[in-house]
């Protein structure tokens, strides 16, 4: 009987660092926008999500997709995974990802239309079912929202303690023309993923500084 209870007592502490272990790891989904707008900016955003693939640790989870006229659905995904707990295990993942986005980049076409909402009902939807607590959303991309006329958005989805980051957010030709359009878009996006309750919303200009928030 004490060989029987000693057993079960090192199974639950088992069972107990497992689910830790998860816990405490990270979920990063990261959205690239490769609309008509912003297609010139795809390069620099392979190179910073490269980057930030790098810095992520063993059993974090990662998910690139693209932002295109339709992005709610699983082929906008281009990479998808959690990094086993091994370190060198983890890095050959990388390692394929990495190689996985590169081939994306040199096929992909710009799209028509940008549908931003599609693409973060995916995210929201993979990013709720990750039992880690730290959970991100990264997005490359104007945030012009352009939908096509059979495309419905009426609302954000569920952002529930998921942190919001966009970035390399570009000035267009009318924001130039009138800066005022700029910062409304941005204070537009952030009252509705706030409202949407996301746990926090950031703008990082500089794409390259997404690893010091991974």
């Amino acid at each position: 009987m004490k060989y029987l209870y000693l057993c079960l007592l090192l199974v639950s502490g088992l069972l107990s660092g497992c689910q830790s272990a998860d816990e405490a790891s990270r979920s990063t989904y990261i959205l690239i926008d490769i609309s008509g707008t912003y297609f010139k900016q795809l390069d620099s955003c392979v190179r910073a999500t490269k980057y930030a693939l790098v810095k992520l640790k063993p059993s974090d989870f990662i998910a690139v997709a693209k932002i295109s006229s339709k992005s709610f659905s699983n082929r906008e995904v281009i990479v998808k995974g959690k990094l086993p707990r091994q370190p060198s295990q983890a890095n050959a993942m990388k390692t394929r990802m990495g190689a996985a986005i590169d081939k994306f980049a040199k096929s992909a076409r710009a799209t028509s239309y940008t549908d931003i909402s599609g693409a973060m009902y995916q995210a929201a939807q993979v990013l709720h079912n990750q039992p880690s607590h730290q959970k991100r959303l990264i997005i490359f991309s104007d945030l012009v929202e352009d939908l096509s006329l059979d495309v419905i958005r009426e609302r954000l989805p569920d952002l529930q303690g998921i942190d919001v980051i966009a970035t390399n957010v570009i000035k267009l030709r009318a924001d130039n023309r009138n800066p005022e359009n700029y910062f409304k878009r941005l204070q537009t996006w952030q009252e509705l993923i706030l409202g949407a309750g996301a746990k926090s919303w950031k703008v990082v200009d500089d794409p390259m500084q997404l690893a010091s928030y991974l």
